[in-house]
């Protein structure tokens, strides 16, 4: 599906309070607005973008040429943009097939792939051209500048800014088809040549070919302003947390990676290089671990949160400016545990150069033995379930539909002990010089979790197995 993308507007309020970026060049979460619209698209499913450029379409052009020559792009100016952004529509006709369905999303509005992938499933089902509404109006900064929209039921009433009584608020995107370039045609040909987006809506309400798309939960921000900017850069970042973070990651971590994030993402660093600066940080924590004495290993203790915490921080980079690689999820597997397996056996020469008892260094051994199994195990099962050429995603027990009983119990208990919360235990028992019964703890945990992995793989693959019956 093509996706008309409209980036011809003069971005007024943002000049008023002095700012001279054209608007689809002003940057949000280490994009430009108009880079973030096309990758979310294409990360949509969105296979062709039509730019419809109309304001400083130069200079907007050649800032951002270059940077997505790997999508399939056109330019196209619309000198008339001034007359209205339903101008900009009918100025990507030519290049849109009458029998092909396309998107059309503007170039200021902070949207999510799953919003514009859902829209795209609901518009494939019918005839007709889908709107995407929000029923949640009140969490739009500027309501009054919003377009509202009046339903009965998916079908569009009525559509205006100026609407009292209204169920939603249009949120900037829809999937059209030629039905809609004649709407806009007929609305500019009453107006003498001037009509919005808007007005071949209302074009489409009155011959009944419009019907709505409810985002149900998804967020959205229309970016028309400086305070809304600020507000679309806070559900940005609050989408980069995880639903599987833990108590403490959820509360803690994942607030100071965020804010760290916040400082990376306009710099030229890339996640891969982020990973490669945690493990080096990783493995000085296990170098202090491994020091004789009580300092170093608080010290180690306090470098190892700081790892795990700054972990976050090259997902939540690569999420935030789409560099999602296949090299990036392995690198992030294997460089997480192999922290992990460093500050093992780090924290048991330590203790055995304390107590010169190599009980520690067999027990460090079967943490990190436990380890390495683990991460060879979920390696191994993800190089045999992932074909393509996306991003990996590296979670390790996962739950199905069809998994029931002690499968879903012992996924649940994977799931739990996979999450980094125990590093806070690490500096609680570093601080009273309990390591060992954490070296301990590590060692006969570290190896359920693989015999836990282990065993939901083996539960997953008897229940998948079709139940073969016979006949008396």
């Amino acid at each position: 599906m093509k996706a008309v993308i409209l980036a011809a507007g003069s971005g007024s309020r943002f000049k008023h309070q002095g700012v001279l970026t054209p608007k689809p060049l002003i940057r949000l979460g280490g994009l430009s607005l108009l880079e973030r619209t096309i990758h979310t698209a294409s990360k949509a499913g969105a296979s062709e973008f039509l730019i419809v450029l109309g304001a400083q379409a130069e200079s907007i052009r050649s800032a951002l040429e270059q940077r997505l020559s790997a999508f399939p792009v056109r330019w196209i100016l619309n000198e008339r943009w001034s007359a209205g952004n339903g101008t900009s529509v009918l100025a990507a006709e030519p290049f849109v097939n009458r029998n092909e369905r396309f998107l059309v999303l503007m170039a200021d509005h902070l949207l999510f792939a799953p919003t514009l992938r859902r829209l795209m499933a609901q518009a494939s089902q019918g005839s007709e051209c889908v709107l995407a509404i929000d029923r949640k109006t009140s969490s739009v900064i500027d309501v009054a500048d919003a377009t509202k929209v009046r339903l009965q039921g998916r079908r569009v009433l009525e559509l205006d800014k100026a609407l009292v009584q209204y169920d939603a608020l249009d949120i900037g995107a829809s999937v059209c088809n030629a039905a809609f370039f004649d709407a806009l045609r007929d609305a500019a040909s009453r107006q003498q040549g001037n009509c919005s987006h808007s007005d071949g809506m209302r074009a489409l309400i009155k011959k009944h070919l419009l019907t709505a798309h409810d985002i149900g939960e998804d967020v959205w921000e229309d970016v028309d302003s400086p305070e809304a900017h600020q507000a679309a850069e806070t559900v940005l970042f609050e989408s980069l947390r995880k639903p599987t973070d833990g108590f403490m990651s959820r509360h803690l971590e994942r607030r100071l990676s965020l804010a760290v994030t916040r400082r990376l993402m306009n710099t030229r660093l890339t996640p891969n290089q982020v990973t490669l600066a945690i493990v080096t940080l990783g493995a000085v924590a296990a170098g202090l671990f491994a020091q004789p004495g009580y300092g170093p290993k608080v010290l180690g203790a306090l470098l190892f949160w700081c790892s795990s915490f700054l972990d976050g921080c090259d997902g939540e980079l690569s999420r935030l400016k789409f560099m999602e690689t296949q090299l990036g999820g392995w690198l992030d597997l294997w460089s997480d545990n192999i922290v992990h397996m460093l500050v093992f056996i780090g924290i048991s020469l330590g203790l055995f150069r304390d107590q010169q008892d190599p009980l520690w260094l067999y027990l460090g051994a079967a943490a990190a033995l436990g380890v390495l199994l683990s991460v060879s195990w979920v390696s191994w099962r993800l190089s045999k379930q992932k074909k393509s050429q996306g991003p990996l995603y590296t979670g390790v027990a996962e739950l199905s539909s069809q998994d029931t009983g002690w499968i879903v119990r012992l996924t649940e208990l994977a799931n739990a002990l996979s999450r980094r919360d125990f590093i806070f235990g690490v500096i609680f028992l570093a601080l009273l010089g309990w390591l060992p019964w954490f070296l301990w703890a590590a060692a006969v945990g570290s190896n359920i979790y693989w015999l836990l992995l282990l065993a939901i793989a083996f539960g997953k693959h008897r229940q998948s197995k079709p139940v073969v019956g016979v006949g008396s």
